[in-house]
């Protein structure tokens, strides 16, 4: 399990950077929405959206976020769809918290 954990938030953290070169902004606190799009409907959505450690702990091993504590990270939603061809998460909105 560390094994697989260490390899997917290096991966995470190499397209967090991407992202973030591209000219993603990244504010924190905010609220994050995630979109999981998985092969097809035989997963359950709680063990899907657990990968979320995986991008949070990826944006922080980039630089992007120093913490991923509830002062930085106020909020979460979670959509699931299906694409057979290109499973992935997408964090689609990223929306600054202005009551934190």
């Amino acid at each position: 399990a560390a094994k697989l954990k260490k390899r997917y938030t290096a991966l995470c953290s190499v397209y967090a950077r991407a992202s973030h070169n591209s000219g993603v902004e990244f504010n924190w606190p905010c609220k994050l929405k995630f979109t999981w799009y998985t092969k097809n409907n035989r997963k359950d959505a709680d063990n899907i959206a657990f990968a979320k450690k995986f991008v949070l702990d990826g944006f922080m091993k980039a630089g992007l976020l120093g913490n991923d504590n509830r002062k930085h990270i106020t909020g979460f939603q979670d959509e699931f769809a299906v694409d057979k061809r290109n499973p992935r998460v997408e964090i689609d909105e990223i929306t600054e918290d202005e009551n934190a």
